[in-house]
């Protein structure tokens, strides 16, 4: 029995190739991002967004906590430490830890019962600028007097070490590697197994900093325009990405990373979406022009945190 064989022609793969591209190309053309008022929070100007892992956001305001659940139903979190506290970020390490960081002096955790709990006071007339957890469960405080300071998992308490900085460290992110990536507002420093800071670069003013397959992505700001900066961690070799005129000249607060569709999303005085494959921004207009937060979930929903106008909620339209 003689077996039979189909010969594609090269010419009708190219052509399969190009028609395959423009599918695509249109579906994401004819996709939107669909913003709404979340509802939760009214007026209040929100400082901060996380997220933990079964998906529900804790949202910051300066005096309140806000937990909202996938089902939408949403809860009030007082704080039972003082009035006066004034909350700065939240952080949600990955033990679903939550971890509260202060303007006025204070390091502070939510129980199982999601009570606010003093953990740690940390020097008088400081704020807690970030929080981030390192491989050993402590806890690295950015702190706005220059200096980072850790907190022993074991001990509860400051640690003896200190790290010292030319200005006061503005973002803070540890790696899978627990290599500490420290930005200030000198540029980007990085804490191997030295343990010693080293400077990269003087960009500017480090505000945030994220990672996506394998690189760190990060806002500068120098000479009143923000840049955007795409460092490769293997090759060690610093790329910018080139932001519009209206975005780079716009004050640049917060921006997370939509891995699902490759984005990268600003809260400026509007939201900015950039696509990493084109290239190509699309700017998105609120009824506050001063976005404080943005924060995208594992299900692709961004949560948009503003100043004085509540909590906006953005998903990408079917």
């Amino acid at each position: 029995m003689r077996s039979s064989h189909v010969t594609i022609s090269p010419y009708f793969k190219v052509a399969f190739s190009i028609l395959f591209m423009l599918l695509a190309f249109f579906t994401t053309q004819a996709q939107d991002l669909v913003i709404k008022p979340a509802g939760v929070i009214g007026n209040e100007l929100v400082n901060d967004i996380a997220a933990d892992k079964a998906g529900n956001a804790c949202v910051l305001t300066f005096n309140q906590i806000y937990r909202i659940s996938k089902t939408g139903k949403d809860s009030l979190i007082q704080d039972t430490i003082s009035a006066e506290t004034k909350f700065r970020r939240i952080y949600i390490d990955n033990n679903d830890q939550i971890w509260l960081a202060t303007y006025n002096s204070l390091l502070l955790s939510l129980d199982k019962e999601l009570k606010v709990r003093k953990v740690q006071i940390v020097p008088q007339l400081c704020s807690v600028n970030y929080v981030a957890r390192d491989y050993f469960d402590n806890l690295w405080l950015a702190l706005s007097n220059n200096q980072i300071k850790v907190y022993g998992y074991a001990s509860r308490s400051i640690l003896t070490k200190t790290f010292t900085f030319p200005s006061a460290p503005r973002s803070l992110y540890i790696d899978v590697d627990n290599t500490k990536w420290i930005g200030t507002e000198s540029g980007l420093y990085f804490i191997a197994k030295t343990e010693k800071p080293k400077r990269i670069n003087r960009l500017g003013t480090i505000n945030s900093i994220k990672e996506y397959q394998g690189s760190l992505y990060f806002t500068a700001l120098k000479d009143a325009e923000h840049h955007f900066y795409k460092y490769d961690k293997k090759k060690k070799k610093l790329n910018e990405i080139v932001l519009p005129q209206e975005l780079a000249r716009a004050e640049i607060r917060s921006f997370d990373i939509d891995v699902q569709r490759n984005k990268i999303v600003f809260a400026s005085n509007f939201l900015a979406v950039l696509d990493l494959h084109s290239g190509l921004v699309k700017s998105y207009h609120l009824p506050s022009n001063a976005l404080r937060c943005v924060m995208v979930d594992k299900d692709g929903t961004y949560w948009i945190g503003t100043e004085g106008k509540g909590l906006y909620v953005g998903r990408w339209s079917k």
